[in-house]
C-alpha cells in the first residue's frame, strides 16, 4: 500500500509521516507540494490513499481534484481542511472520503487513514459539530459550497 501527502507545509508533513509510520510500518510514501504535481507522482505508482492539505496552491480546485480522482479512481482521498470550514461542502460534493481538521488529533487522523484504507467515510468531530450547527441554522444561514 502506499500513501501521498500532498503539502507544502514542513510540520504538517512531519506530523503526518509520524502518525502514517506508526500506523501502516510497511507503507510506501509519496510527496508532493500541490494537487497538479500529485498526478504526475502517481502516474504509475498509484497510492491507496491521498491526504490533501487545502493549504497547498492548488489545493481548493475541485476541478483539478475530480481529474486525479479520474486518473486515480483507487485512491481514498482525505483532506485536511486546517481552519478553512467554508471548504467543507465543495469536498463532500465532490466524493472525497474523510475529512480532517487542525483540531485533529494524532488519534483522529490514525482513525481517518484506517478507514480511508477501507473506502469507508470519516467526519472530524469539530467538522461533524459545523455540519450539525450549519444543519440548525436553517437554510437561509448555512454555508455555501
Amino acid at each position: 500500500m502506499a500513501i501521498l501527502i500532498v503539502t507544502d507545509n514542513p510540520t504538517l508533513n512531519i506530523g503526518l509521516r509520524t502518525i502514517i509510520i506508526g500506523e501502516f510500518p510497511d507503507i510506501t510514501i509519496f510527496e508532493a507540494e500541490t494537487l497538479q504535481k500529485a498526478i504526475a507522482v502517481t502516474f504509475g505508482q498509484p497510492a491507496s490513499i491521498v491526504v490533501l492539505d487545502v493549504g497547498v496552491a492548488d489545493g481548493k480546485n475541485i476541478a483539478l481534484l475530480d481529474t486525479f480522482k479520474k486518473a486515480n479512481p483507487q485512491a481514498a482521498v482525505v483532506v485536511y481542511l486546517g481552519d478553512e470550514f467554508e471548504y467543507i461542502y465543495a469536498f463532500a460534493k465532490a466524493g472525497i472520503t474523510a475529512l480532517i481538521s487542525r483540531k485533529s488529533d494524532a488519534v483522529e487522523v490514525a482513525e481517518a487513514l484506517h478507514r480511508a484504507s477501507q473506502r469507508l467515510r470519516f467526519i472530524s468531530f469539530d467538522i461533524q459539530q459545523i455540519l450539525l450547527s450549519d444543519i440548525a441554522a436553517g437554510p437561509e444561514n448555512r454555508r455555501k459550497g
